[in-house]
């Protein structure tokens, strides 16, 4: 088992699904809730019908998904979450090709070689294209998969641009299934990776049998301690909720 460099124990993740509802918890919860009525009808009497004609070429309005305090911080949350997640698994995808052709030196600094230019570059302005291709051809990726990473890219700016559209509108909302292609593409990159050119090189492993499951790359543990956390705040606001989360593991 690889302990110091790659972590120990077990690794899953956990990924909210359901829009919950209920009150906010704690002592303020009376408080809280008659703040957010009163907030509530000034929206509905002056805010909401002053952008009807913006709405109804932009937003479909959903009041519930905005005006309730639980959904629109399940919104926040998962947004981040997706943020998050998408940044890890596109370092994952671009770093790791720039550092493995990072052998020429600039005023005594490393930098990507000639061959990085050859092979990511030169192909396309777009690192993450070129990287994802380079990843195919040397089979750690199907090109199904890339272009899977490209999808999961186009949906990631639709969030961190539109974000008060996700927060507000019935049509947008956060594609869940993205979260576990985006675990399964990152695991699966990332040990690639460690298999061949992390174990080789370090001698403390040499004649060492090591199994998937006893291999926890830093971004991979990175993200699944993200989403427990998460959810695991997540589960104990919505104990008494009506539709709490629904988790579901890897």
């Amino acid at each position: 088992m690889l302990c110091a460099r790659f972590g120990v124990g077990s690794s899953s993740v956990l990924v909210g699904r359901s829009s919950p509802s209920g009150t906010a918890l704690g002592s303020a919860r009376c408080s809280w809730n008659a703040k957010v009525g009163q907030t509530s009808q000034v929206l509905n009497d002056h805010w909401l019908p002053s952008i009807d004609n913006f709405t109804t070429t932009q937003y479909m309005i959903d009041t519930d998904k905005f005006l309730n305090p639980e959904r629109l911080k399940s919104s926040l949350l998962l947004a981040s979450l997706y943020l998050t997640s998408y940044e890890l698994l596109k370092s994952a995808v671009i770093d790791n090709i720039a550092n493995f052709f990072s052998t020429d030196q600039i005023n005594g600094e490393l930098t990507t070689n000639q061959q990085y230019h050859d092979e990511i570059t030169k192909v396309s302005k777009d690192l993450l294209k070129s990287s994802c291709g380079w990843l195919v051809k040397m089979d750690v990726i199907t090109q199904d998969e890339a272009e899977a990473i490209q999808a999961i890219r186009k949906h990631r700016n639709e969030i961190a641009h539109e974000l008060p559209k996700l927060l507000i509108d019935s049509e947008l909302n956060l594609n869940l299934d993205y979260f576990v292609h985006i675990r399964e593409l990152l695991g699966k990159i990332e040990l690639w990776w460690v298999r061949n050119f992390e174990i080789p090189v370090n001698s403390d492993f040499d004649g060492v049998e090591i199994a998937d499951n006893d291999i926890f790359p830093g971004r991979v543990v990175m993200l699944d301690y993200v989403i427990s956390v998460v959810i695991a705040e997540q589960s104990q606001e919505q104990s008494t909720a009506e539709h709490p989360l629904h988790l579901t593991g890897l």
